[in-house]
């Protein structure tokens, strides 16, 4: 298993921190390691988890399905199809989960 220091993270700057999230704007970032985030106190690892996600959405759109992903989906969306009375609404669902907790 890698180190869990060696992986980059990414780090706004202070003063972007506050920004509104849906404003387009340059952000200057440097690279830090796993490590250097357990130095950060608990409300600044979740600020920067939460600009991490935010480079993800900006892009999610580009991430491509592979066929065999596109298969999966395309095989579960024809048996929903099928028998769309066989699923678990979520709710249900998030009780079982919660109930084995």
């Amino acid at each position: 298993m890698a180190d869990a220091s060696a992986f980059p993270a990414v780090v706004l700057n202070e003063s972007d921190r506050d920004l509104d999230t849906n404003i387009k704007r340059e952000i200057t970032m440097k690279k830090i390691t796993a490590t250097d985030a357990l130095g950060l106190s608990i409300s600044e690892r979740i600020q920067l988890v939460e600009d991490i996600w935010d480079t993800i959405i900006a892009k999610a759109a580009s991430v491509e399905l592979t066929e065999e992903e596109k298969k999966i989906i395309d095989a579960r969306l024809e048996k929903y199809h099928q028998n769309p009375e066989s699923g678990s609404p979520w709710e249900d669902v998030y009780k079982r989960i919660v109930d084995r907790q």
